[in-house]
């Protein structure tokens, strides 16, 4: 698996969410414009304070995903010979790549965990080179390699 294609992934996962998002956005807005009809009560007025949350909870998701895009675009992806954003590392414990909090993406058969610079664990592996051995909540992770 390349780095090219990790990157691939995260971004064709990433516009998927981010249209699936903006649809929701759409339908939400559509259907509360379609019944905000002055009507009596407070059941209507509970349903609209409902899907205003909703609107705002989708809106910060949107806003969240555009921004791991953004970032994931204007980031260094060449080849790394230390742990920093746009490493992929290689540990005894797994497969990661410093870039954005995605969470684990799967690619063929392998999986790849997404893993914000700010993280703890990248926190701990930045500026580690192949062969160090860095130490997080009692787990050893030594690097393999780092690309």
């Amino acid at each position: 698996m390349t780095k090219n294609q990790i990157v691939d992934k995260v971004v064709l996962e990433l516009s998927e969410k981010i249209y699936t998002l903006k649809s929701d956005i759409q339908s939400l807005v559509s259907d509360s414009s379609e019944n905000s009809k002055p009507t009596s009560g407070d059941k209507h007025e509970v349903g609209l304070e409902m899907s205003m949350g909703e609107l705002d909870r989708l809106s910060s998701q949107l806003d969240t995903y555009k921004r791991q895009l953004s970032e994931l675009e204007l980031m260094d992806l060449s080849d790394k010979n230390i742990v920093e954003p746009g490493s992929i590392v290689k540990t005894n414990q797994g497969l990661f790549f410093v870039s954005v909090a995605f969470g684990l993406l799967k690619i063929e058969k392998d999986s790849i965990f997404c893993l914000s610079p700010q993280s703890p664990l990248a926190t701990a592996l930045y500026g580690s080179v192949e062969g160090d051995v860095v130490k997080l909540n009692d787990l050893e992770y030594s690097i393999l390699y780092i690309r």
